[in-house]
């Protein structure tokens, strides 16, 4: 809702948003003991049955009031409430009855989460005469209480209440007709998932245990992002670019025990020989950082546009090994180029190529340190070629190298279709299309963290063939 007042430059505006998010299901864990000089090489057999619901409700009121023809005063109130519930019980296998029916207690638990904050704030903002400069100042105090309730299998309460000065500035200035730069600094706060606090072990790994922390505090994050481009309308090239840096207090990362030995760990767990242990944790500080960047220009003699990309990013997480401090930094170089046609309604072809190259270092587990690279190679083209059909066909080549043994990866996407168009005004398609011709679809992914690096490969769908019919609705009569 929004309201223009009786003086020019007064207004007052209220914004009110709701989400309501439901699931459930339930998982099987069968796990076999196959290397071990343990006696016992019995595995897991356990059945989990899982809910969970969350719902949020947040507002914000705002209200301006004109000091000056160039400057104003906006007053706010900004309420937001979310309440999570999680109920999971997990049981284990009776070989006497052949069915689950045996509670397992330290697998189970029912977990209740309240967050609430009150933000009210204000802000100054002001222009030149040309409008060529804008600047806004501004702060928030914010308090917030974060709340929760263990109901099984053991009846505890945490809560917690934190008062926040959160500031902010923003500085545009249009340098040029096409062209400007953007600052902002931002202020935020990010409390604990209910996962994080949830004092139940997670045993979908077997060999990677985690438990939630009921002593989690929530994070306090620095956000410090520029912007700017450029457009030289007379040769129609084009700067432009991104950076952001992010400094968080209180980050919220990891303290792993690595069980050279079977170990009990929180007084009742047991962490075999061979398995991780993990925890989240609050540290002092993490650190990111993100740049991307890119210059376009025509090639006008054979109607192409071509761009030059490229972008560099840093990360820095903490973590714990073993009561030990490990530093994880890791940097991403990226650089590639775009090429595409211009050349006339029926011909619209696009070459895309970037390549990423990943530097990992630790300062406490060196053998974890790694440079990996991989890239994506594509290349797409549009055809109408005869009285309504279309030829669609894209080629993508995806490579990975200095990952895993076995994750190295090189193969070709090729997807193609073949389209006609019906009606005078072809709004009427039909389409037959093949996705991955050749076979070779794949997925691989790297995670990096604090204290691991995880090379997945996930299995997709490769090739399917597929009928669509499609009607565009363009013009409506009056």
């Amino acid at each position: 809702y929004q309201r223009k007042l009786a003086k020019p430059g007064r207004t007052f505006s209220a914004d009110i948003t709701g989400t309501l998010n439901k699931s459930d299901g339930n998982a099987m864990l069968l796990t076999q003991k196959i290397l071990t000089t343990d006696s016992d090489t019995a595995g897991l057999n356990q059945q989990a049955n899982f809910y969970s619901r969350s719902y949020t409700v947040q507002a914000t009121f705002a209200y301006t009031e004109p000091v000056t023809p160039l400057s104003q005063m906006q007053f706010s109130y900004a309420p937001y409430f979310v309440q999570n519930l999680r109920d999971r019980n997990t049981f284990d296998f009776d070989t006497f009855s052949n069915n689950y029916e045996n509670l397992n207690v330290l697998l189970s638990n029912l977990f209740l989460n309240y967050y609430t904050t009150h933000k009210a704030g204000f802000a100054y903002r002001l222009r030149n005469n040309s409008d060529a400069l804008n600047i806004s100042v501004g702060a928030n105090m914010q308090f917030a209480l974060l709340t929760g309730e263990q109901i099984f299998p053991d009846v505890s309460k945490v809560k917690r209440t934190f008062h926040d000065l959160l500031p902010n500035a923003t500085l545009t200035y249009r340098f040029a007709r096409q062209g400007n730069l953007r600052i902002n600094y931002t202020t935020s706060t990010n409390p604990p998932t209910i996962s994080q606090l949830q004092n139940i072990l997670d045993n979908s790994n077997p060999l990677f245990l985690n438990i939630g922390n009921p002593s989690l505090k929530q994070d306090y994050r620095h956000n410090l992002v520029i912007r700017f481009n450029n457009v030289d309308t007379a040769t129609m090239h084009m700067y432009f670019g991104f950076m952001s840096f992010t400094y968080t207090q209180n980050a919220i990362g990891n303290s792993t025990i690595i069980a050279l030995k079977d170990t009990i760990v929180l007084s009742d767990i047991l962490v075999p020989a061979g398995t991780q242990f993990t925890r989240p944790v609050n540290f002092s500080r993490s650190i990111s950082f993100r740049s991307f960047f890119g210059y376009n220009f025509p090639i006008k003699k054979i109607k192409l546009n071509f761009s030059l990309l490229g972008g560099i990013s840093y990360v820095q997480l903490p973590g714990l090994i073993n009561a030990n401090l490990n530093i994880s930094h890791t940097t991403n170089l990226m650089s590639g180029f775009n090429l595409s046609s211009n050349i006339s309604e029926k011909i619209d072809f696009n070459i895309y190529y970037m390549s990423n190259y990943n530097i990992v270092r630790n300062t406490l587990r060196k053998e974890q340190n790694s440079n990996f690279f991989f890239h994506n190679a594509e290349a797409r083209l549009n055809w109408n070629f005869w009285k309504g059909f279309v030829l669609n066909t894209t080629w993508s080549n995806t490579l990975y190298s200095g990952i895993a043994q076995g994750f190295n990866q090189n193969f070709l996407l090729w997807n193609a279709s073949l389209a006609y168009r019906f009606f005078s005004n072809r709004s009427l398609e039909l389409k037959f299309g093949v996705f991955d011709i050749l076979g070779q679809n794949n997925s691989i992914a790297r995670n990096v963290n604090e204290t691991f690096i995880e090379d997945t490969r996930t299995d997709v769908l490769q090739r399917y063939y597929l009928i669509t019919l499609t009607y565009n609705i363009r013009k409506f009569k009056k």
